[in-house]
């Protein structure tokens, strides 16, 4: 028979084994339940990593997109402003067009009155030398005698009355002519 000292022994043994393996399992439990602790806190970080990383880039996404907006902006600013020199620089050079094409057609009018009037002197002239070499060929009998009349017996009520004689211009110095036939002084009298 066993003694009852070994028996104690032997129990206190079993029961000392049975609380070591409680005590391994209560720790191993503890074990495995920090390291799924450790997993889940790993998971989280990671989640909030990523969240992180998503706010990060949706912040560039949209500093990208204002970065882009604003440099539209500005481009549509400078080709407004070229459209708007390039307007104004036409519109200059229509302006200096139309004052080059202002300053033209006053050259054109005054050199055509110019033209009219060197025209006009030179008719005068020309009517004047032929009054002169139509009176220097008269002959002498018809000269006057400085009266108004400027010639002879003969006279006229007006001018229709030479153009019905036929007499039509009368020149200073020809019989028939007078003051009053002349209207402008010139010497030739009913010249129309």
């Amino acid at each position: 028979m066993a003694k009852p000292g070994a028996t104690k022994s032997r129990s206190t043994r079993v029961a000392g084994m049975v609380l070591a393996l409680l005590l391994s399992g209560t720790l191993l439990s503890g074990c495995l339940e920090s390291s799924d602790d450790a997993d889940q806190a790993e998971v989280k970080a990671s989640q909030k990593a990523e969240q992180e990383q998503q706010k990060a880039d949706e912040k560039a996404r949209k500093d990208a997109e204002a970065s882009q907006a604003a440099e539209a902006e500005r481009v549509r600013q400078e080709q407004e402003a070229h459209d708007q020199r390039v307007e104004n620089e036409r519109k200059q050079a229509e302006e200096q067009q139309r004052k080059d094409a202002e300053a033209a057609e006053a050259e054109r009018v005054r050199q055509a009155r110019e033209a009219e009037s060197a025209r006009v002197a030179e008719e005068q002239r020309q009517a004047e030398e032929r009054a002169k070499a139509e009176q220097a060929a008269q002959p002498r009998g018809f000269a006057g005698t400085g009266s108004s009349s400027g010639g002879g017996d003969v006279s006229y009520a007006n001018c229709t009355a030479v153009k019905q004689a036929g007499k039509a211009p009368l020149y200073e110095g020809q019989p028939g002519y007078s003051y009053q036939l002349d209207r402008d002084r010139d010497g030739i009298a009913c010249e129309k």
